[in-house]
């Protein structure tokens, strides 16, 4: 079995530099208005071409994530974004489409190509039609159903590669398959300096922004309260098993946290992968990961509200006077402190 791997988010050069320099194996980033994030999580096409130029450098691989479901208009536009790139060196693509999936394996049948957990793929017969398109690895849903070992083991055996997030939000739903924003409200506006003609607002599933609809408060019959909120994946845990049952690529979410802090969890994740046989150290290394998925609920926390307010210059000075005091430490003693993990606990669920 190949040795498993660390995918790692890059939201900036800085970024990349960071966890490239903390033990990342392959790294991703999206171009600004071609991704599922907001565009101050995106890079720039020139940014783009230097990150690529970093990773090839330092013989990693790095993804370029197309991961929208466009319209037709649209992608003609996608192909040649990712035809340019692929020109320049990218590793592979992260896509969500059928038809842009087949599309790729035409025009360039070289290049690897990665199915989005947008598509839920959760079975083996599932994995088995993507391998007969020519997909080289599956990231696999976050429910912990399709993550059991017994049914990894069942898609193992198809012959793809399988990734699961290692970091990242829980969710109380299918991913790609959640409608919950659109509730909120729904409207087309300008994609200003991206290249697309629109975006829609409310949709998270076409290209639009997801409010996290699932860590609002709601009301159910009698009772309110985070009632569809599940926190964060602590799969991490199950390295040794995830590893024995058939999962090759470890993903990090975080292109929207504090640099410092995804450089952080990445390179405890590094730890916690390389000393997985090792039950002492590997316990070690779960619990600092603890702290910092704690210290990132704290952040989340606060994730609603800048992503809405960050454009001006005003609400950036604020979102880095919020973000820098966690992103600078340097230590987590004061998680050591009687009772302090219960309350960063409670300060994101009652803020959440």
């Amino acid at each position: 079995m190949e040795k498993p791997r660390i995918l790692a988010p890059v939201s900036s050069l800085k970024m990349a530099e960071l966890v490239l320099d903390n033990g990342a194996d392959i790294i991703y980033a999206g171009i600004k208005g071609w991704s599922l994030r907001p565009d101050i999580f995106e890079v720039t096409r020139e940014e783009m071409e230097s990150i690529i130029d970093l990773a090839k450098n330092r013989k990693k691989q790095i993804f370029i994530a197309m991961n929208c479901f466009y319209q037709s208009r649209e992608l003609p536009d996608a192909m040649e974004l990712i035809k340019k790139y692929a020109k320049r060196g990218v590793s592979g693509v992260i896509v969500s489409e059928i038809g842009l999936i087949r599309a790729v394996r035409r025009e360039l049948p070289d290049l690897p190509v990665h199915v989005s957990v947008q598509i839920s793929a959760s079975n083996s017969y599932e994995i088995e039609y993507y391998k007969s398109q020519g997909v080289k690895a599956v990231v696999l849903p976050r429910d912990m159903i399709d993550l059991s070992l017994e049914n990894i083991r069942a898609m193992a055996g198809k012959g793809l590669e399988l990734e699961v997030f290692a970091v990242g939000d829980d969710t109380s739903n299918y991913d790609g398959r959640c409608q919950l924003s659109a509730y909120l409200f729904q409207q087309v506006v300008p994609d200003n300096g991206t290249g697309r003609k629109d975006m829609i607002i409310g949709n998270a599933n076409r290209c639009g922004y997801c409010f996290l609809a699932c860590k609002r408060k709601c009301r159910i019959g009698d009772k309110t309260g985070y009632l569809l909120k599940r926190g964060d994946l602590n799969i991490y845990n199950m390295v040794p098993d995830l590893v024995e049952a058939g999962v090759s690529i470890f993903k990090i979410q975080g292109r929207e946290f504090p640099i410092k802090l995804v450089g952080k969890l990445m390179r405890t994740f590094r730890g916690l992968l390389d000393n997985r046989n090792n039950p002492l150290k590997f316990k070690a290394y779960v619990r600092t990961m603890d702290d910092l998925i704690g210290l990132k609920q704290v952040i989340s926390a606060n994730h609603l509200w800048l992503l809405a307010k960050s454009n001006s210059p005003f609400w950036k000075k604020i979102r880095r006077q919020i973000e820098e005091p966690w992103d600078n430490l340097t230590s987590f003693f004061w998680l050591n402190i009687p009772g302090m993990k219960h309350i960063l606990k409670k300060i994101a669920g009652i803020t959440g």
